[in-house]
Parts: C-alpha cells; structure tokens; sequence
C-alpha cells in the first residue's frame, strides 16, 4: 500500500525575483511619500527645459538644498526599510512578495543591512558589491555581516 503525500514546508533563500519585485513594489512605494514631496526643488533646480544638455555639461552647478534633499530622501528610505524590517520582518513589499527576514535582528542590524541605500560615498560602493555577492552566494553580503537572511517559504508534497 502507498504512503500518502505528506505536507512538507521548509524556508530557503528568496529567490532573486522575489526580491527584485519586492524592492521595485518597495522603491514605487517610496517615489509617492518621500521623493514627490521634493519634486519642485528637483524641477527648479533642472528645468524640464534643460532636457540632455544636462548630460554634456562637464561643469554642473548642483545646488545645496538638492544634497539636503538627497539627504533627506536617503535617510527616509533607510527608515522606511529598517523600521519595517524591524518591526515587521518584512516590508510591504516582501509581504506582497511572501518573503521575509530571518534571524536575531536587533535595530542596528536593521540599519546595517540596509545602509547600502545611502547614496553616498563609501556606501554607494555596496550598489556593486551587493548584487556581486547576492548572484554568487544567494544572500547579499550586509546579511553575511548581520547574520540575517531573506527568506521565503516552500510548500511541497513528498513521501
């Protein structure tokens, strides 16, 4: 007589669409509460007008307050993430997603994991060095440092 399929659920590693869609669900998110408010600084700063022209300058003119906005972005970016993350273990775009962080986070190892969104240097350099380490160890490497991964669920059927 046959065994009958028994219900077996185990975590992995989300999957790297997953998280692609859910950072993108995250970033759109994001657009309409922290970058639309600066929209008019952005647009006075480099008219639509000005339009490539923009891209051929070799000495542009940035001015402060689009650093402070910057800034300011940054920061409500890395707040959003690491509150969520926190409190949560997963944003609204890992919810949609069914993904989630595992392990011992503690505040700080919520910021960590997330301080590649300052788009300042040094930690820009981390727009490189994280894609690099998530597509050959399939966890990025500011989850290596904190100890926490992204992971979703698998729902299988076996004997």
């Amino acid at each position: 007589m046959a065994k009958p399929l028994e219900l077996r659920k185990y975590e992995t590693n989300a999957s790297l669409s997953r998280r692609v869609m859910a950072f993108f669900i995250d970033v759109i998110v994001l657009y309409f509460v922290a970058v639309m408010p600066f929209r008019h600084l952005f647009l006075k700063a480099f008219p639509y007008e000005a339009g490539f022209g923009l891209l051929t300058q070799t000495n542009i003119i940035i001015p402060g307050y689009i650093y402070a906005s910057m800034f300011i972005i940054s920061m409500l970016f890395l707040f959003y993430f690491s509150v969520t993350e926190y409190f949560l273990k997963q944003t609204p775009g890992k919810m949609l997603m069914n993904i989630y962080v595992r392990g011992n986070t503690t505040f700080l190892k919520s910021l960590m994991r997330n301080i590649f969104l300052i788009p300042f240097f040094p930690f820009y350099l981390l727009w490189i060095t994280e894609p690099i380490y998530l597509l050959t160890h399939k966890y990025r490497f500011l989850e290596h440092i904190t100890k926490t991964r992204t992971v979703e669920k698998i729902t299988t059927f076996g004997v």
